[in-house]
């Protein structure tokens, strides 16, 4: 096989790997090996998050901290018909560098009629991997006591855009 037509299968492998697959919401938790998805009908309840952030404690002086500030955002998405929002499917998240919930509401409204990303986390995830929950399991859990809701088991944390 020739140089050029080796990296021409290569980069076809890459760009395939980067494509979404388009799934509607409901069905999101069932692709579970699949790390990017979009989802068809959805509903991005921007009314509906929840939140884990970790701050690092202020320090005086000029030494510097080994703490890594965390903020983690997530919003419940759901099929445009749904009547009542108890079960969520599906979650979205903006990108790491967000520090503030409104900041991050901000970012995920402008992407709410292309809800496609890569899937960062899924609801069990620390189960099946044997860790502690992410941030964005804590989360989740936050906007499940808030809003009474109850995440679907594997359902995906979505990071928009990403």
């Amino acid at each position: 096989m020739s140089r050029f037509a080796l990296l021409v299968a290569l980069l076809g492998t890459v760009a395939c790997q980067h494509e979404a697959t388009d799934v509607a919401v409901d069905d999101a938790p069932k692709h579970d090996g699949i790390d990017r998805l979009g989802l068809a009908d959805a509903n991005v309840l921007l009314n509906r998050a929840g939140s884990h952030e970790k701050k690092c404690p202020k320090r005086r002086g000029k030494a510097k901290s080994a703490c890594v500030e965390q903020h983690y955002y997530v919003f419940a998405v759901v099929a445009e018909d749904a009547k009542k929002v108890t079960t969520v499917s599906a979650w979205v998240t903006c990108a790491d560098e967000t520090k503030s919930l409104a900041e991050c509401r901000k970012a995920v409204k402008a992407h709410e009629d292309d809800v496609t990303g890569t899937v960062v986390v899924r609801v069990g995830d620390e189960k099946k991997t044997m860790r502690t929950k992410s941030g964005w399991e804590k989360a989740i859990e936050d906007a499940e006591k808030k809003h009474n809701l109850k995440a679907r088991p594997r359902s995906p944390v979505i990071r928009l855009g990403g």
